[in-house]
């Protein structure tokens, strides 16, 4: 185990006196996934937040088209009907069918998003209890020493749980 497994950058020349950690459990496994879900899942779920409502504005104003159409002199139901069936088509079944077969995330891409993140909070959990157990058991003093070499470095070095 490194420092950096922790979550801190090395820490062994600023305070040379400190032991390098040792796990009491190893982390939790990382799960089979591909590298980028999480990306491809935001990506695809900021696609949907754009093309859902505008599937859903263009049935209202297809459903808007059916009522002038119904107003008009002509009278024609047969049109109404259709610009009726039509938004039903664009502001309901479109968009299902875009998200469910084009856009996504598919539901094996759910599926490995959250197996991912369940394992990235179970690593967060892991890591806050390895530093607990450490600072714990260090002396005062070297306790005292790391936490300054703590502020003095960068924030959280750790390797990316992606």
């Amino acid at each position: 185990m490194t420092w950096a497994d922790l979550g801190w950058s090395d820490l062994s020349r600023a305070v040379p006196e400190l032991a390098e950690p040792r796990p009491r459990v190893a982390p939790p496994p990382r799960p089979d996934v591909p590298a980028g879900i999480a990306a491809r899942v935001a990506h695809a779920e900021r696609t949907r937040v754009v093309v859902v409502p505008l599937c859903a504005l263009a049935g209202c104003g297809l459903i808007g088209g059916a009522a002038l159409a119904t107003r008009g002199p002509s009278h024609a139901p047969a049109l109404a009907l259709a610009l009726i069936l039509a938004a039903l088509v664009v502001g309901f079944v479109g968009p299902a069918l875009v998200v469910l077969l084009v856009i996504g995330p598919s539901w094996t891409e759910r599926r490995q998003q959250l197996a991912l993140q369940l394992w990235q909070r179970e690593l967060r959990r892991w890591r806050a209890a390895e530093r607990a157990h450490y600072l714990a058991s260090l002396t005062p003093e070297r306790r005292k020493r790391l936490r300054r070499a703590l502020a003095n470095s960068p924030a959280d070095v750790a390797p990316s749980p992606e």
